[in-house]
């Protein structure tokens, strides 16, 4: 199942909170980049953001990473004028 978590034509900023279940996620990054770096992050228990190590993405991409059943979202960083779509695609379960 996909899942676009972020579809910006604006400046750096976090994308919405997405509840997913657990599994193996293809994390796949599309567009023009403009020096902005995407990272993922996962919602903590109290409520507070935290990165996902492993993904980091700074060009057209694709990375697999298992995580557990959360909230999620892709968040951009640094750069000038970019268009990124972020998906979250299901690749199996963990």
């Amino acid at each position: 199942m996909a899942d676009l978590l972020l579809n910006s034509a604006v400046a750096a900023g976090a994308g919405e909170w997405k509840a997913r279940a657990a599994g193996i996620y293809a994390v796949v990054a599309d567009g023009t980049w403009g020096g902005t770096t995407l990272t993922l992050e996962y919602k903590g228990p109290k409520g507070n953001a935290v990165a996902i190590t492993g993904v980091s993405i700074s060009a057209n991409g694709l990375v697999t990473v298992t995580l557990p059943a959360g909230q999620y979202r892709a968040v951009l960083t640094g750069g000038a004028a970019m268009n990124l779509s972020v998906a979250l695609i299901q690749a199996g379960n963990s």
